[in-house]
C-alpha cells in the first residue's frame, strides 16, 4: 500500500517561517517580494502554485517515474511537465508523494491574493 505524504495547513498564519521538524533549519523565510529558500538535507521539495523554487533529487526520481519529465533552468526554477498529458497542480501534485513519514506545509494566502505554498519534508531525503 503506498503512503501518501501527511499534509498540514497554514490559512492564518501563512507568511511565518518554515522549520525543518528534523533538524530545525529554517529552510523558508519570507521577505516583502520573494521568497528566501534555504533547503536542508530533509528537504523534499519548495513549491508554489506557480511551480517549484526546490526539488530533491529523490523528490524528482519519483516523478520520473510517473512518466513526468523534471527539468532545472538556469535560474534555478524547476519545471514540470508530463510526456502524455497534463501536469496536476501544484498543491494536488505534491500531496501525491510518498515518503515514509514525510509531511508537507501547505500555506495559503487569504483573498483577494489566494496563492498557496507548499514545503515537503522527510527524514531521510538524502538517503
Amino acid at each position: 500500500m503506498r503512503k501518501s505524504i501527511q499534509r498540514v495547513e497554514r490559512t492564518k498564519h501563512y507568511d511565518l517561517a518554515i522549520c525543518c521538524a528534523y533538524c530545525g533549519t529554517k529552510v523558508v523565510t519570507a521577505g516583502d517580494e520573494d521568497l528566501a529558500v534555504h533547503p536542508c538535507p530533509h528537504t523534499l521539495f519548495v513549491a508554489h502554485d506557480e511551480g517549484f523554487e526546490y526539488i530533491s533529487p529523490l523528490a524528482a526520481e519519483q516523478l520520473r517515474q510517473r512518466g513526468l519529465t523534471v527539468e532545472f533552468g538556469e535560474d534555478g526554477f524547476v519545471q514540470i511537465n508530463a510526456n502524455d498529458g497534463e501536469v496536476p497542480g501544484t498543491d494536488a501534485l505534491t500531496d501525491s508523494f510518498s515518503f515514509p513519514d514525510a509531511f508537507k506545509i501547505a500555506a495559503y494566502v487569504a483573498p483577494p491574493g489566494g496563492m498557496g505554498s507548499y514545503v515537503g519534508f522527510a527524514p531521510n531525503v538524502d538517503g
